[in-house]
């Protein structure tokens, strides 16, 4: 009898951690809005906090054509659960570089997850990052600095 007890609560355990887990890999959505134009490419890295955020390696990226001013949609799939960090990039003239001005002050749009605040630099990791421990959905809006 307490063989089969211990078998029964063992069971409900196991099902209930199995049913309430995290999945192993999640679809990361992002929305890029505020476009100024529809010329070039999106660039978008979505980091992981392994190598430097935002100009280091990323863990998965894309790169993407713009078909409307109004918004762009960027699903990655089969993503790892787990904390990450986005970089946007709007290559208006398709080099694939960010310009600058004389500066050094972006002449392209940008924008981070999170609504990181980029006014003085970068944000950080954590300032840009947000769990992905199940399907999640990020808006971003593009940021255009001086130099047009």
């Amino acid at each position: 009898m307490k063989t089969l007890l211990i078998f029964f609560l063992t069971m409900s355990l196991s099902s209930f951690f199995t049913i309430n887990s995290t999945p192993e890999t999640v679809t990361v959505t992002i929305e890029i809005f505020g476009l100024r134009s529809t010329n070039g490419v999106i660039g978008i890295a979505l980091h992981d906090g392994i190598s430097p955020f935002p100009g280091g390696e990323p863990a998965f990226s894309k790169e993407v054509n713009i078909a409307d001013r109004s918004s762009v949609i960027v699903v990655f799939e089969d993503v790892p659960a787990g904390e990450y960090a986005a970089a946007v990039m709007h290559d208006e003239n398709g080099n694939g570089e960010m310009d600058v001005n004389n500066y050094g002050m972006p002449t392209e749009g940008f924008g981070f997850s999170n609504e990181a605040d980029a006014s003085m630099g970068p944000p950080s990791f954590a300032d840009a990052s947000f769990l992905a421990e199940k399907d999640v959905e990020e808006s971003i809006e593009i940021i255009y600095l001086g130099g047009y």
